[in-house]
């Protein structure tokens, strides 16, 4: 039994023939169109590199070969000295020097007498009065001085003996006004009583008028003898 084919299937086969055929038209006006048109033109592009400069290239560094071991040193051997034979007749004796003089060493000087001693106090000239002098203001000046001494205990224990030298300033009505040593005896401690008895004998009688000045100078010995 043969198929036939009706009206509707007939239009639509044919529609969609003419569907196709369509399309196909359009593709080559399109594909045309796109041929025919000329590319537009464009402005050379410039490419700028920042990227940092290379570095250049970095030396290879040489592997340190291997150091060679030391070698150990050994001592040298010292050479052993060669024994020289020197025939007696060669060898000659020193002569003998003479015995050098002995040389007197210098005798050191002795020690002055006057270097030992301290200096007398220098002060304007004094009237100096001997332990013996005759009934006179001196005299007087000597016996009241007498009447005021002391032997230190300490002096007398160590039978320390000796005499002192003073100088003794005064006014005109016997004042004292200042004692100085003029001559010490070798014992401190009595010269610190030499010094101190003026003053304990304060006033000393009166100079005569015949002495000038408002102020005298009297320079005096102060004995310490011990009996024995």
């Amino acid at each position: 039994m043969a198929y036939r084919q009706s009206p509707a299937d007939r239009l639509r086969g044919l529609s969609i023939t003419l569907l196709l055929h369509v399309c196909a038209g359009g593709a080559l006006l399109v594909g045309w169109s796109f041929a025919a048109a000329p590319p537009p033109l464009r402005a050379p592009l410039t490419v700028i590199d920042l990227a940092a400069p290379a570095s250049p290239p970095q030396p290879e560094q040489e592997t340190p070969k291997d150091a060679p071991e030391p070698v150990e040193q050994q001592d040298p051997v010292p050479p052993v000295p060669q024994r020289i034979e020197v025939p007696q007749a060669a060898i000659a004796l020193a002569p003998s020097l003479p015995a050098a003089r002995p040389v007197d060493a210098p005798q050191p000087r002795p020690a002055q007498a006057e270097a030992a001693a301290p200096k007398a106090i220098e002060a304007p000239p004094a009237v100096t009065v001997s332990s013996n002098a005759p009934d006179s203001w001196e005299g007087r000046v000597l016996a009241r001085l007498a009447s005021r001494k002391r032997y230190p205990a300490t002096a007398r224990a160590r039978r320390e003996q000796g005499v002192a030298w003073v100088r003794i300033t005064m006014d005109r009505r016997g004042r004292v006004l200042a004692v100085a040593l003029a001559q010490v005896s070798g014992s401190s401690a009595l010269d610190r009583e030499a010094l101190a008895l003026p003053h304990r004998a304060d006033p000393l009688p009166e100079p005569p008028k015949e002495r000038g000045g408002e102020t005298l100078d009297l320079v005096v010995p102060v004995e310490f003898m011990l009996p024995r």
